[in-house]
């Protein structure tokens, strides 16, 4: 059962912000290595995105890993309407700059 964050929690949302990010290294290693992607990573993607915006922000922190959170779902949508291909699938995109 998932723990309740309490209203306003920063900490908690840097905490799921940190999990989405290493989440998000392990799928994108799998797909650069062309390994089978488990589904359940991108169902545990998923509900750490819901929790990013169920938990109210204290601060500026908190507000910052929404936003971020926010971007990066919306970026492959952006893509898709100026016509720019990309080669992940629509239901993934990393939530920080990726090191090249």
């Amino acid at each position: 059962m998932p723990k309740h964050d309490p209203p306003g929690d920063d900490a908690a949302l840097l905490e799921l912000e940190r999990e989405l990010m290493e989440l998000d290294r392990a799928i994108r290693a799998a797909e650069e290595n062309r390994e089978a992607i488990d589904y359940a990573l991108f169902d545990r993607r998923d509900e750490l995105m819901a929790r990013i915006f169920t938990t109210p922000a204290a601060g500026l922190a908190g507000l910052a890993v929404q936003a971020r959170a926010y971007l990066s779902e919306r970026e492959v949508e952006f893509a898709d309407s100026q016509g720019e291909g990309r080669s992940t699938s629509r239901t993934w995109a990393p939530c920080w700059p990726m090191a090249s």
